[in-house]
């Protein structure tokens, strides 16, 4: 009796069936890998507005409670803009600001000197921002942020001193 060799190599069956494991291995890596971006996507966009609303927040609080004395309310409250005064007992003329919602961006506009004004970004990624109520020393707001898909909703209020 004569022995046969074995061939070497894979069968063709063989080299299908491996094919197809790895197809399905490599499918569901990438089913995993697309889910976890997906997800780390919607951290991002959470954790940016949350950032956002934290700067909203004790910027406001900074520039309306610790620098400005006063709101000019001659127009009443508008929606989306207000008036900050500073008057000091030995000076007859009051500073001005305001703090203005344009373009997605609430902004604090001031002179920094005579001839100079300056903008400084109070909040970004806002859909909407509006200023509606002045009750005793507190001053409500309420903005909605959106970024990437993802909105979030507050209200909150500044005193004034």
């Amino acid at each position: 009796m004569k022995w046969r060799r074995a061939a070497k190599g894979f069968s063709l069956m063989e080299t299908v069936m491996n094919m197809l494991l790895t197809a399905i291995v490599i499918s569901i890596a990438m089913v995993m890998l697309s889910i976890t971006f997906k997800i780390g996507f919607q951290i991002h966009s959470q954790l940016t507005i949350d950032e956002e609303i934290v700067k909203l927040n004790s910027n406001l609080k900074y520039i309306v409670s610790r620098n400005w004395t006063g709101l000019d309310l001659s127009e009443g409250l508008n929606d989306d803009t207000i008036t900050l005064e500073s008057r000091f007992p030995l000076i007859p003329e009051a500073s001005v600001a305001t703090i203005t919602y344009l373009d997605g961006k609430l902004i604090f506009i001031y002179k920094e000197s005579e001839n100079t004004l300056t903008q400084m970004v109070v909040a970004e990624y806002l859909d909407q921002f509006t200023f509606y109520d002045l009750e005793g020393q507190y001053l409500y707001y309420r903005a909605v942020f959106e970024y990437r898909g993802a909105t979030k909703q507050i209200e909150g209020a500044v005193r004034i001193y």
